[in-house]
């Protein structure tokens, strides 16, 4: 039987918003049960990320991360955050807040104090340590950034606890043309820097974790669509 022309119209709207993501995915969360203090035991090597206002596509080399508590005792006074890269190529001029760039503008990590319940530990918020101090109680926070840790692979090492970790700026709310979700304003190309989504391994190259991140992160509907491989063969990390 032939559709009527409306009836016809109505099928295909309804064919075209089918496959549009509801962002974020249902469930969303950051990882339950998280340790912090494992967490931040040894660096991180970035295998892909998704270029960010601070740190373009030409300035994936090397890309390490290490976090150092700003009190060993009280890890809820927030971490260093010392991000390590090379401009242009591999071993190039050292970008980032890294102990090789003293003059940089100092990042500083802190647990999110809104978060609250199992998922807690695993929220934080990243931005410039000065404005922790110079901005009125609670006003800093509309300055940073959220950073949450929403997979982790399990590590022989107790120590370090993960092998891996996959790390959102915060949740993914805008929906994108592969029906998937990513971090960041809706809008332009370039909204999507003010997000933030990295695949970590504590080896520099580590290709297995990388695939097994890469799957993990479509299942729980992030979009790897725009994921660009950041290049760590060959790294000295001079200074970092």
């Amino acid at each position: 039987m032939a559709l009527s022309f409306c009836a016809l119209l109505w099928f295909l709207a309804a064919c075209g918003t089918s496959s549009a993501a509801t962002c974020p995915p249902e469930k969303f969360d950051s990882v339950a049960d998280f340790s912090l203090a494992a967490y931040i035991a040894a660096p991180w090597y970035v295998q892909k990320q998704v270029p960010v206002s601070y740190q373009k596509a030409e300035d994936l080399n090397c890309v390490r991360a290490v976090y150092k508590p700003v009190d060993s005792t009280n890890l809820k006074a927030g971490l260093t955050v010392f991000n390590y890269a090379n401009r242009g190529a591999v071993n190039g001029p050292v970008d980032g807040t890294s102990q090789a760039q003293p003059n940089q503008t100092q990042l500083l990590a802190v647990p999110d104090p809104d978060a609250s319940g199992p998922t807690a530990a695993s929220k934080l918020l990243v931005g410039p340590a000065f404005l922790k101090t110079l901005l009125a109680a609670g006003a800093w926070k509309a300055a940073f950034g959220p950073y949450w840790v929403v997979a982790v692979g399990p590590s022989a090492n107790k120590t370090i606890a993960y092998d891996w970790a996959i790390i959102t700026g915060g949740a993914p709310t805008t929906p994108t043309e592969n029906g998937k979700c990513r971090t960041g304003r809706p809008g332009n190309q370039a909204q999507q820097y003010f997000g933030g989504f990295w695949l970590f391994s504590r080896k520099p190259v580590d290709p297995a974790a990388t695939a097994i991140m890469e799957a993990k992160a479509l299942e729980l509907g992030l979009d790897t669509a725009q994921l660009l491989a950041v290049k760590q063969e060959g790294c000295t990390y001079l200074g970092a």
